[in-house]
């Protein structure tokens, strides 16, 4: 069911088919070829630009030196780092090699580490200061890692660690290393369907799987993206999402990348610094989750904004946008969100709302072309709602979204049983509820295994949360079942209250009652400082549940 219903606005752009398949090793020599001297990469805090020529050949001597290491290809190197134009050179440097990327979320805990490390069998870690004792703890435990390198090591810590662990300072390694791929990587077999990286889910519903994602996975969503939204060589993104997960490689350094554009990447999201970075360096688009969106709403008077900035598209994924936050957010800020569907195992973006030409563009609202609300359209992969006998559903009938197309994953690494599981029938199943429209816009209900069944009733818990969000007074909102006897679950509902607001919990079940069949109404609010939510924006429903 590739949507092409008549009655649905015309794309605004269509996607022609990508002129032939490539890698990135074969992407990145092509670019420095047309774009060498162009600025790729802007790194705000240390105050340093880099060329597509001086990125690529950074870049190429770090494959040049993990080779000298003896890293080869389909060997895994993990990367623990923060948003830097370090993470991005060895990021590249590995994938440049034909080696497979295993970024790290540096939220982990050592345990959790520690399984990353093992279950994906790297034989090399790159490391950043900060996360350096961490990093050398792990090197005692049950992993394969035998080199470990970082740019910038603690005073004295290239001594008193593992035998078995060679340590690197990459200031001083590179310098031996040419700027140009040694003849050994630039004729070495490297096709656009091998593994380019593996990224661990989030890891919500138990142990982390690790996602293969191939060459060409990264970059026909990245082609996808670029036409879908009529990006081109001349528009700037900004990368405040973090490095270590899909959303932010793909939307704000894949998708520049490929159009011959420029990122800027500051090290980190900051609601004070957003806008006048946004403005210093001409971003035209940058990638945001729901979170990111409500405070910026909730911090910043638009009255502080710098007077002609460039930006024209604030991209948000992974999680839902609630409806109230980004119609308020546009028309505060006047900027139009382009909400779309995906995730780690579609290497990004499934869905994108359309863009609208500037004369159709409503800020707030639907207007014919995004609807507020949806996910939007399929790019170029194809998209069903399946009921539990995978059969097709029509025209809002809920069902579990599955999807099929170039962006697909590889499968799970050594998983297969997770893979067969997931791909019953040649399709990946999301594990997401939604359903579709008259006009083919697909809309995200919850995750199918956050359902709540009352009494026999399926209930969704973002219907709930959706309620609430309509409450003056209420921040952010997280519903999901406990146990009841006598109807098997019951709906509860963790509530953030804005500041200097009041609202008690009568009042607030009262007021669902208005938006609410009575079944579907919380029996519990309760009122705390913060919901727990991943560093993707997905809230962590489990840890409300062991609360």
């Amino acid at each position: 069911m590739n949507w092409q219903h008549s009655a649905k606005p015309p794309r605004p752009i269509p996607i022609p088919p990508l002129e032939k398949k490539t890698t990135v090793r074969g992407l990145l020599s092509s670019r420095r070829r047309e774009y060498g001297p162009k600025t790729f990469l802007i790194d705000p805090e240390k105050d340093r630009q880099y060329s597509y020529a001086e990125f690529l050949r950074t870049a190429s001597k770090v494959s040049n030196l993990l080779w000298q290491q003896g890293v080869r290809k389909e060997d895994k190197v993990s990367l623990l780092m923060p948003n830097s134009a370090e993470f991005l050179f060895a990021f590249f440097g590995i994938m440049q090699l034909g080696a497979i990327a295993c970024p790290i979320n540096t939220h982990l805990k050592e345990e959790e580490i520690a399984f990353v490390l093992h279950n994906s069998d790297s034989i090399a870690l790159f490391a950043s200061g900060e996360y350096f004792d961490v990093s050398t703890s792990l090197l005692t435990g049950e992993n394969n890692i035998r080199r470990l390198l970082t740019w910038d090591p603690p005073a004295g810590s290239l001594t008193g660690t593992s035998p078995l662990v060679k340590l690197l300072d990459m200031k001083t390694a590179l310098q031996g290393e040419p700027p140009e791929l040694r003849p050994e990587i630039e004729e070495s077999p490297l096709e656009p369907d091998d593994v380019a990286e593996i990224i661990y889910t989030s890891g919500t519903t138990g142990r982390p799987k690790g996602a293969m994602l191939t060459h060409h996975n990264m970059i026909i969503d990245s082609h996808w993206i670029a036409h879908w939204n009529r990006l081109g060589e001349n528009d700037r993104a900004m990368c405040v999402m973090p490095l270590f997960h899909v959303n932010g490689q793909i939307v704000t350094v894949m998708t520049p990348l490929y159009c011959g554009g420029s990122l800027v990447l500051p090290g980190r999201f900051s609601v004070t610094q957003f806008f006048p970075l946004v403005a210093k360096y001409e971003a035209a688009y940058v990638g945001t989750v729901a979170t990111m969106l409500s405070m910026l709403l909730n911090r910043v008077d638009p009255g502080d904004i710098p007077a002609g900035h460039k930006l024209r598209i604030v991209f948000c994924g992974s999680a839902p946008v609630p409806v109230r936050v980004q119609s308020e957010f546009e028309e505060t800020f006047k900027v139009p969100v382009i909400e779309g569907y995906g995730m780690t195992e579609t290497t990004c973006r499934s869905t994108f709302n359309p863009l609208p030409p500037p004369e159709a563009l409503q800020l707030g609202k639907s207007d014919g072309y995004r609807k507020i609300g949806s996910a939007g359209l399929p790019l170029g992969n194809e998209i069903r709602v399946v009921n539990e006998n995978e059969q097709p559903l029509g025209p809002r009938e809920v069902g579990e979204i599955v999807i099929r197309g170039e962006n697909v994953m590889k499968g799970y690494y050594k998983n297969p049983e997770a893979t067969a599981e997931a791909f019953r029938g040649g399709w990946f199943h999301s594990g997401d509820l939604g359903y579709y429209d008259e006009e083919g816009y697909f809309y995200i209900v919850d995750r199918k295994k956050d359902m709540i069944i009352r009494g026999g009733e399926n209930i969704y818990p973002r219907e709930i949360e959706e309620a609430l969000y309509k409450h003056p007074a209420v921040k952010d909102a997280a519903c999901i079942g406990i146990p009841d006897e006598l109807y098997g679950e019951e709906v509860a509902v963790f509530v953030v209250l804005k500041d200097n607001e009041q609202a008690g919990e009568a009042e607030m079940i009262s007021f669902c009652r208005q938006f609410l069949a009575d079944f579907k109404c919380p029996k519990q609010i309760k009122i705390v400082e913060e919901i727990p939510k991943s560093s993707s924006g997905k809230l962590l429903r489990r840890k409300l549940r062991e609360s």
